[in-house]
């Protein structure tokens, strides 16, 4: 057998070391699983959409998390619209927040955590490859960073950042490192606590952490790996 993307041959061979000629033979075909435009693979794109569902699902699951933990807390579940929580991330290194603007900072923080990869480089992959033009964006985005305390602060007092925070198709400037975001909110409880608030506390801190920036490992495979069904002993 003879197994293609859109064909599967066949040929049949008689059993005989000495003859070995061909019974029959021939092949079956049917329609390719691409698309008929860009003849993208069809699996690509159900595993496309399922990650894209697959990341909705994780992050409205954090978002409910950071909430309960929020109300747990005493504080809103919801920020006020009339609340910049760009703005807020960058006072909150000067001033003490009430409720709703400590709410609405950590709500922010947690819709917009920021990147980690956990992908191994590979030496051959393309100049132009997504993932290599974000890195790159990234490290330039932490070298204007370096001018400020924070990123959020960076965010809210940068020109470069005032009409535009947010990345567009093939422009990754605006990608932030998720450390970075991490760092940024160790620092706002520090300096309220500093500053005298009382609901910055470090159990909260701890807590939100946890909930806002975790990520799951990386699947392991060694329990798919087994001995073959056929050959016994491979």
């Amino acid at each position: 057998i003879d197994l293609g993307i859109a064909s599967c041959g066949w040929a049949l061979i008689e059993d005989d070391p000495t003859a070995g000629r061909i019974v029959d033979w021939g092949a079956r075909t049917f329609d390719a699983p691409e698309t008929a435009e860009k003849r993208t693979p069809t699996n690509e794109l159900r595993r496309r959409f399922r990650g894209m569902r697959r990341v909705i699902r994780r992050r409205r699951q954090r978002l409910t998390c950071v909430r309960d933990l929020l109300a747990a807390n005493g504080l809103p579940q919801q920020s006020s619209e009339t609340l910049d929580p760009w703005e807020l991330r960058a006072v909150a290194l000067d001033r003490v927040l009430d409720a709703d603007e400590l709410a609405a900072v950590l709500i922010h923080t947690a819709k917009h955590r920021g990147f980690r990869s956990n992908a191994k480089r590979k030496a051959n992959e393309p100049e132009e490859d997504p993932k290599k033009k974000m890195l790159r964006a990234m490290e330039a985005s932490r070298a204007l960073a370096a001018k400020y305390r924070t990123v959020g602060e960076m965010f809210a007092r940068d020109p470069e950042f005032a009409k535009r925070k947010r990345n567009r198709d093939g422009d990754y400037t605006r990608s932030i490192l998720r450390d970075d975001q991490e760092r940024e909110v160790r620092l706002i409880f520090a300096r309220q606590q500093a500053l005298g608030s009382t609901i910055a506390t470090d159990d909260l801190r701890d807590a939100y952490a946890t909930a806002a920036f975790s990520q799951r490992p990386l699947a392991d495979s060694e329990d798919r790996i087994g001995f073959c069904p056929f050959e016994r002993d491979e």
